[in-house]
């Protein structure tokens, strides 16, 4: 497995540090570093660490923090590398939504930009210029041009 490159890294310490100031101030739930374990199916077990994933409060109430986090990320996000493969995350994306997650975010560092992926939806592409929002982090929000500057 290569190791991400500093761009990659960036990307991940500022969406971090902008969801879990919101997330301490709202008191809305809980972020989740790079590789933190989620079992989002059994028999066979499929494990996954998302770059970020995101818990609303009362199920990060219920984590036990020295074993693997039960079901999908209520928000996923992933930061595609260079040497990623479009569909391996892609079937990443739908493993997360198939196991519950309510939003998955594939951030786009190469083109700046971000895709927003919902249960049943069309995907939305966001650009520098525009905002991250979602009903499912009621206040917050962090324009896209933030993330890759």
């Amino acid at each position: 497995m290569t190791l991400p490159r500093p761009r990659h890294q960036m990307i991940v310490m500022r969406l971090v540090y902008a969801l879990e100031h919101w997330s301490r101030s709202s008191g809305s739930g809980t972020v989740y570093p790079s590789d933190t374990p989620f079992l989002l199916k059994r028999n066979p077990d499929t494990l996954r660490g998302p770059d970020i994933a995101w818990l609303r409060a009362e199920r990060a109430a219920a984590v036990q923090p020295d074993y693997v986090i039960e079901g999908a990320p209520d928000l996923s996000i992933e930061v595609a590398s260079p040497s990623d493969r479009i569909s391996s995350l892609l079937k990443k994306i739908f493993q997360y939504l198939e196991a519950g997650s309510e939003a998955v975010w594939l951030v786009m560092p190469s083109g700046r930009e971000i895709h927003v992926y919902r249960p049943d939806e069309s995907p939305r592409i966001l650009r520098v210029g525009e905002a991250i929002e979602s009903r499912l982090l009621a206040g917050f929000s962090i324009a896209v041009g933030e993330i890759f500057r």
